[in-house]
């Protein structure tokens, strides 16, 4: 099977120190790989990651795979619109951030998103582990996309109109955040 779509790597060693504690809160939670009901996180997330490759190829986008703490982490971006080229300041695991956003499917079924025109603010270390991946790349009013590999998002249970193990893809504008 051949990829048409571009995969990139991209790394972030300036925030390695906030990647590694963000890598601790969230793998941390996973224990090890295999919970109580027999769920295999690296498992899935192999199943998850030929989902999203082959997505990225189908839809023929522009993708990077968030380096996280020196690996890969499963968390791919594209559409990034940088707001300010000169605003290197990014949010960090404490931070408390306020987004727009819309979540759907990979086969575009919306499941969530905040009111056209508004805004919501949450504790970064309180969110799914993808958006703690994704969200420190960016600054003050940038918007990607984000797809998010299940074990970083729901898992193997389903979230309102989420199915299990569901791969998400997000669209996120950073509006603002306090470190």
């Amino acid at each position: 099977m051949k990829i048409t779509g571009k995969v990139r790597m991209v790394g972030f060693t300036s925030r390695l120190l906030g990647v590694l504690l963000i890598g601790i809160a969230v793998f941390g939670c996973m224990k090890d790989n295999d919970d109580s009901d027999g769920y295999d996180v690296e498992k899935q997330m192999e199943i998850d990651r030929e989902i999203i490759v082959n997505y990225i190829a189908d839809n023929d986008l522009d993708a990077a795979e968030i380096n996280y703490g020196g690996y890969p982490s499963g968390v791919f971006y594209f559409n990034h619109e940088v707001a300010d080229p000169e605003d290197t300041e990014k949010p960090i695991s404490t931070s408390e951030v306020t987004v727009a956003y819309k979540g759907y499917l990979l086969d575009g079924t919306v499941f969530d998103s905040t009111p056209e025109g508004e805004s919501i603010t949450f504790v970064l270390s309180g969110l799914i582990g993808g958006w703690q991946i994704g969200i420190p790349i960016m600054s003050r009013g940038d918007k990607l996309t984000l797809i998010i590999p299940s074990p970083l998002g729901y898992g193997p249970y389903e979230a309102g109109s989420i199915p299990a193990n569901s791969v998400l893809l997000f669209d996120i504008e950073l509006i603002n955040f306090t470190n």
